[in-house]
C-alpha cells in the first residue's frame, strides 16, 4: 500500500491561518482566495510570507490538490 502526502484545502487553510490570514475553515476555497487577496492588498507586510509559503508548496515534492494549486498560483502571483 502506497501512502501519498497530499496538500488539500484543509492543509492550505491551516497554513494560511498560521501566517495570520483572516480566514475560517468553513470558507469555500474561492472565498479563501478572495479573503487573502484582500488582506494582502490592505496589509502588504504579509506579502513576503505568502510568497514564501506559495514557493514552498510549489517546489515541494508533496502532491497538491489541483484546486488548491490554483489558489496557490493566484496568491503567488499577487504576492510578487
Amino acid at each position: 500500500m502506497m501512502i501519498v502526502d497530499l496538500i488539500d484545502e484543509v492543509d492550505l487553510k491551516d497554513k494560511l491561518r498560521l501566517l495570520g490570514a483572516p480566514i475560517h475553515q468553513e470558507q469555500r476555497l474561492a472565498d479563501v482566495q478572495e479573503t487573502v487577496l484582500l488582506w494582502l492588498e490592505n496589509d502588504p507586510k504579509h506579502l513576503a510570507l505568502i510568497h514564501g509559503l506559495c514557493n514552498e508548496l510549489q517546489q515541494s515534492h508533496i502532491t497538491v490538490h489541483p484546486s488548491v494549486m490554483q489558489v496557490i498560483t493566484a496568491l503567488d502571483q499577487a504576492s510578487q
